[in-house]
């Protein structure tokens, strides 16, 4: 089992989604100073372009990438038979924060949108703490689907 078959499952891909964004939008709402405005106003100014909000649209987007790019630290989570992925993945926090920032700078490469390529740049230290925010959230999304269902 890959962490593809995991997260973008049909039945869970929606509820993964909805729960990293959820951890995002608290890490964003929590900030404060330049950074903290800066980040809530390029968020404010993309959600009223799209009319929806943004954070769901983006990560379900990425997420297939992220999965990806999380996959060799799922591989040896399962080799070393560990038993709490979230942990495994916090005690890796930095090296698991550039692994889903590399998928962001991918993107942004290849973005035909002017505006998020010019601000990426200044933001992408910001956006390092929202991921490294999601670390839990995603080790713990991943280890609900590894536990077997309690008896009921």
């Amino acid at each position: 089992m890959t962490l593809a078959d995991i997260l973008l499952a049909d039945e869970y891909r929606a509820i993964a989604v909805g729960r990293l964004a959820g951890a995002v939008a608290a890490q964003i709402s929590a900030r404060s100073g330049f950074s903290g405005m800066a980040l809530k106003t390029a968020l404010k100014v993309a959600e009223s372009r799209r009319g929806e909000p943004v954070l769901p649209l983006l990560i379900d987007r990425l997420l297939p990438e992220f999965c990806t790019a999380l996959e060799p630290y799922f591989e040896a989570f399962q080799t070393q038979g560990g038993d709490n992925f979230a942990a495994y993945l916090t005690e890796r926090q930095s090296e698991v924060t550039e692994a889903l920032l590399s998928v962001t700078d991918r993107r942004i490469e290849n973005t035909q949108h002017d505006t998020l390529r010019q601000f990426y740049p200044q933001l992408r230290s910001t956006i390092d703490s929202e991921f490294a925010a999601t670390i839990p959230e995603i080790g713990a999304l991943v280890q609900a689907r590894l536990d077997p269902t309690p008896a009921g």
